[in-house]
């Protein structure tokens, strides 16, 4: 089992934070199909199609059980199990919304829990029924969830065969494939989910992210245009588009994005990162500005960035460039404590900047591997 995917790496609709799951019609048994059954099967089968409520669901599954359980009929087996199948999905689905509020109100352990659940159904709900396709996906996004990425892929790839004209199913597999860091095997998937839905900047983002793992900063930046053309209100997006800016050595644009991406949302932490990096480490000296990248900085760590050693890293940089390199020191040894091991020794090499009392000044390189991590860190 490998780390817990975040949530908000995955697409979201209708409360799921994440992979998408639409409400789409799934297949259900045609009418015309039990018009030959018992009286019983058709009052189930129209029970099955209004129950809203867990109480009604469990009913209606229980007496599809054991009316499957009865019959020898072969045509009105496989139609109970079909049917059996359609309202384990439906349950399933009403736990993962219950999941979702879960998580909304900080309840994780609950959130997990309703998520299991939802996994149990959509896994029932597969083995009676192999052709359905909606339930692997789903069970897909549940193991992505809990962070059982090979698994995910797997029910991600027999969605798609299953159902090839499916976006989510070949985004959905992108963002596994991101995850286990095969960033060529996720663009194509991401290039497939965009042939299907070219409308969608999501589909974009992601694909500008996989780029930017990949070093292909012209890409990234084609992606991320388009992401904003897309969704033109979107800070993050725009802030996406920065980064790619920042790391051609394209200042002036880099600036403008981070500005408009604050003027546009206060409190998105990441656009004060983003600036406050730029300027305290561009090579231009126009570009670097030591007190506003202070109060930049502080205030991307006063939003979300107590935590983060991107963030507290950015705030060293700032502290350095006005001059400050004992703060400098004491928060990025804090970085450095927080950072993945393998991302650890460029902030140890600012560490002996600042000991020597020397600011960081980025070059176009180091600014590519900045918006990589940064890229990593925020999907």
């Amino acid at each position: 089992m490998v780390a817990m995917m975040s949530r908000r790496q995955l697409r979201r609709a209708a409360g799921l934070g994440g992979l998408l799951l639409l409400a789409a019609a799934v297949y259900l048994p045609a009418e015309e199909a039990a018009e030959d059954h018992t009286a019983l099967s058709r009052t189930l089968y129209q029970q099955a199609t209004t129950a809203q409520s867990f109480e009604q669901l469990n009913r209606v599954i229980a007496e599809v059980d054991a009316l499957r359980g009865r019959v020898t009929n072969p045509q009105l087996v496989r139609y109970l199990t079909s049917l059996e199948a359609w309202v384990l999905h439906r349950r399933g689905e009403a736990y993962v919304k219950q999941a979702a509020e879960a998580n909304a109100a900080g309840q994780s352990a609950m959130g997990r829990q309703l998520d299991g659940k939802a996994m149990e159904d959509f896994d029932a709900a597969v083995k009676l029924d192999p052709q359905r396709w909606k339930s692997y996906h789903h069970r897909g996004v549940c193991y992505a969830l809990a962070g059982d990425f090979p698994r995910a892929l797997s029910d991600f790839t027999k969605t798609i065969e299953l159902r090839p004209e499916y976006e989510s199913a070949w985004f959905n597999r992108g963002e596994i494939h991101y995850e286990m860091g095969a960033y060529a095997q996720a663009i194509a998937d991401y290039d497939e989910a965009i042939r299907l839905q070219p409308q969608d900047a999501g589909f974009f983002n992601s694909r500008g992210h996989a780029y930017s793992q990949l070093r292909q900063f012209d890409k990234a930046l084609e992606d991320y245009n388009r992401a904003v053309e897309l969704d033109p209100g979107n800070p993050q997006r725009i802030t996406n588009r920065g980064d790619a800016y920042r790391s051609l050595g394209h200042w002036e644009q880099a600036a403008n994005d981070y500005r408009q991406a604050v003027n546009l949302d206060r409190r998105f932490g990441r656009a004060f990162q983003s600036a406050a990096w730029l300027m305290s480490t561009c090579p231009d000296e126009q570009f670097r500005h030591p007190q506003l990248a202070l109060r930049a900085a502080n205030k991307a760590v006063e939003l979300d960035g107590a935590q983060d050693y991107i963030y507290l890293d950015t705030l060293a940089a700032a502290f350095a460039n006005s001059g400050q390199f004992d703060k400098a020191q004491n928060v990025i040894r804090r970085a450095i404590q927080l950072a993945p091991a393998e991302n650890a020794q460029p902030l140890r090499h600012r560490l002996a900047l600042y000991q020597s009392g020397k600011p960081f000044r980025q070059s176009v390189d180091a600014a590519d591997k900045r918006v990589a991590d940064r890229a990593a860190a925020n999907r």
